[in-house]
């Protein structure tokens, strides 16, 4: 018989692959009270650059950066504190910031990169991504702190929904205190491009969408009241994220977005085939039935504009 592993030693299951670590382990206990600083950090840089005109507004964007980068050299600084650094986790993006940086200061630049203040603002761009990926997978880890942040990504899509249907529906032509100047037929919310509008919402619908398939299958639960009418609401505010996301006017937005949730869809169903998921055609039935319900929203409202693109 092996010997009995040490108290604390059990590590996660949740990813036996841990080559390059995409996903993200269950956190420790320690890392509780970090953790609510990184996620408190990243709703501050996602609410102010998509409420400031959708991150084109040189001030609040800069904020952004200086916010992300921020937490980039905290996160940096708390792996170097660790026992054992994983290295491998850092291969590619170190990897990819020193070809970068190398473009951009050294003295053969000129042949390896053709525009070098482009090169160099891409290198600066790629360390505020880096550092907004790492701090949402550092949240990630922390299954109360994950839910917050999709909460809030959901409270910021339905303000931004709401908005847009204003202007659509009312012909207000305001962003903020400025008067809109392009796409005035379409909802653009706080954006100044309707595209960018779209992208924003069909990248939320589908925590909406899940949100309310995570509540369906505790509905039958007598225990757990209020299960059925949190199901409804979700599936509401993703409507209306719909909505917002048809009368942008935005073709390719309208595409990705009924194109991800058939794709949720489809893999729901595939799902429930397996016994470990009853509720998979049940779902898949829902995301259908949210489409079907956001079509006849828009017929009801006038089509003309969107069909007319």
């Amino acid at each position: 018989m092996g010997a009995r592993p040490a108290p604390g030693s059990n590590f996660p299951k949740r990813n036996p692959v841990d080559a390059f670590e995409f996903s993200a382990p269950l956190a420790p206990p320690g890392h509780a009270a970090g953790t609510h600083l990184y996620l408190a950090g990243l709703i501050a840089a996602i609410a102010v650059a998509v409420v400031f005109f959708g991150g084109t507004e040189t001030y609040s964007w800069a904020a952004v950066q200086v916010l992300l980068l921020g937490m980039g050299v905290a996160l940096v600084f708390e792996q170097f504190r660790r026992p054992a650094l994983q290295w491998r986790a850092w291969i590619i993006p170190a990897a990819l910031l020193a070809w970068t940086a190398a473009q951009w200061l050294l003295p053969f630049a000129a042949v390896a990169s053709f525009d070098r203040w482009a090169t160099g603002e891409l290198f600066v761009r790629l360390l505020v991504y880096g550092s907004a990926f790492a701090a949402a997978r550092r949240v990630a880890r922390d299954e109360r702190s994950a839910q917050r942040l999709i909460l809030a990504l959901l409270v910021l899509g339905v303000f931004e929904a709401a908005y847009g249907l204003v202007q659509y529906l009312t012909g207000w032509q305001k962003i903020l205190w400025y008067e809109r100047v392009y796409y005035r037929e379409s909802a653009t919310g706080t954006y100044v491009n309707h595209n960018h509008y779209a992208g924003f919402l069909e990248m939320v619908i589908p925590f909406a969408v899940a949100q309310a398939l995570v509540a369906l299958p505790r509905a039958g639960n007598h225990r757990e009241h209020g299960a059925t009418g949190k199901a409804a609401m979700f599936f509401f505010l993703a409507a209306v994220l719909v909505l917002a996301v048809v009368f942008s006017e935005s073709r390719m937005g309208l595409i990705a977005c009924v194109g991800s949730l058939l794709a949720m869809a489809a893999v729901l169903r595939l799902r429930g085939r397996s016994p470990a998921a009853p509720h998979g055609a049940l779902s898949a039935g829902l995301i259908l039935l949210l489409l079907t319900a956001s079509a006849a929203l828009m017929l009801w409202m006038g089509p003309e504009p969107v069909f007319s693109r």
